[in-house]
């Protein structure tokens, strides 16, 4: 739940402030409510890393792959890293995933 409340308060512009490296958002959905504030977004540079399970049967791939391109045409800097697993986070034995987010 974490990652689509740091999305809805990116689109509604709500955040106090940005963390000096950015947001990761794991196994994260499309803020849905929010859809046209998404869309409105312009003028910032913040970096936010995509997590994506590719078993994830909690939320579809789809749904966080539809914020991220919202994000990246408002001008964020976006990354993915996508895993084997489901929603989690990549599990300890898969190297190129966790190399992804440590180098991120």
């Amino acid at each position: 739940q974490g990652a689509i409340l740091i999305a809805a308060l990116l689109a509604l512009e709500r955040v106090p402030y940005h963390p000096k490296r950015g947001y990761i958002m794991n196994g994260v959905s499309f803020p849905n409510p929010y859809s046209e504030h998404i869309d409105a977004l312009t003028d910032t540079s913040q970096s936010v890393l995509f997590i994506l399970g590719r078993k994830d049967k909690i939320t579809p791939n789809s749904s966080g792959e539809q914020l991220r391109e919202g994000l990246a045409k408002a001008g964020f800097q976006v990354s993915s890293c996508y895993h084997d697993g489901g929603h989690g986070f990549p599990a300890d034995d898969d190297e190129m995933a966790l190399k992804t987010i440590v180098n991120w």
